[in-house]
């Protein structure tokens, strides 16, 4: 993308820093049992729960066996966002245990509810939840483990189903089975007692990134250097540039020209992490095309309808829907895998969706900033995050006028939001409109899409956010429209001598919003004008008529358009036009 354009300011994209830290590990914790009891349909109302052995068997009648274990997954303290790569529980045989049945033809139930151990029966087990159950068992060194929890675990740990132990049984419980009999923590020897053997890793996160801008558009001298927690430990990596060319197998990168780089980082089990960055040029724009491979892109479209669609996940899909469909309501997610740093400024960034086969009917879609983190690969109608509908404002999507129609969108403004706050990059949602109902739908190529040209992608217009071009200005009789730029909150001004005033005494100054709406003052002998807050005093001084105004204290937005008012000691007014930057 080439842009051409008049510059009056000076803006972004200096030293980046991004530090990327490796500590990462696999945490093994083992459980011991805090209740664990018996129940026997052959004594339905009887508890059986301070047994030092258990059956899970079923024998003639048929009549039932099942052994229920507590352990406390709390007293871990695994955070929600964990992943959980084994989860074992594992029984002991007695010495007549499992008697030659040596089979695996078990069923392990998370239990969701409360019991205590001399309370539980037949008649009165607590609920047991049937998702993710776990069937695969092996006597491995004369433990009976079911190795296949750790679905239950996990779901636990992140709190979609908590539970509090499991309830194991046979699979057939109408026909008699031989019988299996297993330790409980009551039992003498402690290492035959019921135990729960987690593994868990916490997943990787980037914290920060120090990026250095090249010393100019075609300097190759530029480095990122990121922070990086968590993994499953024995960290690998590769950097790609823009072309998909390898830049590098290390952590820190150096000697780069300006341009995007994406770092694919690879932990011991396979655990994965993308993030990408842009090497800008010391005082010099440039252009970037953010068009990689969909590993550096989360896009997924979630489904608000029937029980199945709302819980079930469609980001590996090739179309991105948004929209009011059949009994549904579509949404699509899009995020790229891009660091903000706040030494970036962006002048222009434009978003392209492909269209695939939009509905004929009335289809008018907007986007809103999502507020928090999600998984292409597990977000769901009923998990999805919250979006922010002001800050920026929504973006229109138009109703399309063909079925394939594409869409550039302006969301520059989105953009310049994470630099300022580049931990909240959660992307964006696109949906129906809410004040002209959406019961079409748009429907765009996602980041798996077949064909690679016609994935969603980003083009932007970066600069150095450190370079201060800015010179100093003179009032001006009337506004003219001619905008200067307060660089971090100064503003350069230049006096002349026909403004000389009397010992003593200050340049009278308004300083207005574009509603014309008073903001600060000072008067000229130097007091606050009313209530308002007070401007800095400006003294004439001879031979060098150059001062700085800074108006970081006086709350100014970010980008916003001010006015600063100046009276002359003949009565006269002269005017200064800014945009206010941070």
């Amino acid at each position: 993308m080439i842009l051409s354009f008049l510059r009056f300011h000076a803006l972004i994209i200096p030293a980046l820093v991004f530090c990327f830290h490796a500590r990462s590990q696999l945490t093994t914790s083992t459980l011991d049992a805090t209740i664990d009891a018996q129940v026997y349909s052959g004594n339905p109302t009887t508890n059986f729960g301070t047994l030092a052995t258990s059956n899970v068997s079923v024998v003639s009648g048929p009549r039932v066996y099942r052994f229920y274990v507590n352990f406390d997954i709390n007293s871990l303290s695994i955070p929600a966002n964990a992943v959980v790569t084994s989860a074992i529980l594992r029984l002991t045989p007695t010495a007549t245990g499992e008697g030659g049945a040596g089979s695996s033809d078990f069923v392990v139930n998370g239990v969701t509810s409360s019991w205590t151990e001399t309370g539980i029966t037949y008649a009165s087990q607590p609920f047991q939840t049937v998702v993710n159950q776990g069937f695969t068992s092996a006597l491995v060194s004369s433990k009976r483990e079911f190795n296949d929890l750790k679905n239950m675990v996990q779901n636990h740990v992140n709190g979609t189903i908590p539970i509090v132990g499991f309830c194991v049984m046979r699979i057939q419980e109408t026909t008699a089975t031989t019988a299996c009999q297993y330790n409980t923590r009551e039992a003498t020897t402690s290492t035959d007692r019921p135990k729960l053997e987690i593994k868990w890793y916490i997943p990787f996160a980037m914290t920060t990134a120090t990026v250095t801008q090249a010393s100019t558009a075609t300097s190759a001298d530029g480095a990122i250097s990121p922070t990086i927690t968590g993994g499953s430990g024995s960290n690998t990596y590769s950097w790609i540039n823009s072309g998909g060319s390898s830049e590098g197998t290390t952590l820190n990168i150096t000697g780069k020209a300006p341009g995007w780089y994406g770092l694919q980082v690879t932990g011991s089990l396979g655990d994965k992490f993308y993030m990408s960055f842009i090497i800008g040029a010391k005082c010099e724009v440039i252009n970037v095309l953010f068009r990689q491979d969909p590993n550096f892109i989360d896009n997924a479209t979630v489904i608000l309808g029937s029980t199945l669609f709302n819980n079930s996940n469609f980001g590996t899909g090739i179309n991105a829907d948004a929209g009011g469909k059949a009994l549904s309501d579509n949404y699509f997610f899009l995020r790229y895998r891009l660091w903000f740093d706040p030494n970036n400024y962006f002048y222009q960034v434009n978003q392209y969706l492909f269209g695939s086969a939009h509905s004929t009917q009335t289809n008018a879609c907007i986007l809103n900033r999502v507020t928090a983190d999600w998984n292409e690969l597990t977000i769901t109608g009923a998990n999805q995050p919250g979006v922010n509908i002001s800050t920026p404002p929504g973006v229109s999507l138009p109703a399309t006028a063909t079925t394939t129609e594409n869409k550039t969108l302006d969301i520059t403004a989105y953009f310049r939001y994470w630099t300022l706050n580049p931990t909240a990059n959660y992307g964006y949602r696109v949906s129906g409109t809410v004040s002209s109902p959406t019961i079409g739908y748009q429907s765009y190529n996602s980041d798996d899409a077949t064909t690679a040209s016609l994935r969603p992608y980003v083009s932007m217009v970066v600069e150095d956010n450190n370079c201060d071009r800015t010179s100093h200005v003179s009032f001006k009789a009337a506004l003219d429209g001619q905008l200067y730029l307060a660089y971090k909150g100064n503003l350069k001004l230049q006096f002349t001598e026909e403004y000389q005033q009397e010992g003593g005494k200050k340049w009278p100054l308004k300083l207005y919003d574009y509603n014309r709406t008073l903001i600060a003052g000072i008067n000229y002998n130097g007091s606050q004008i009313g209530s308002n807050p007070l401007l800095p005093a400006i003294d004439y001084v001879f031979g060098d008529n150059r001062t700085t105004l800074n108006f970081s204290s006086y709350g100014l937005l970010d980008g916003g358009y001010y006015i600063l008012e100046l009276t002359k000691s003949t009565g006269e007014k002269e005017y200064v036009e800014f945009i206010y930057k941070k």
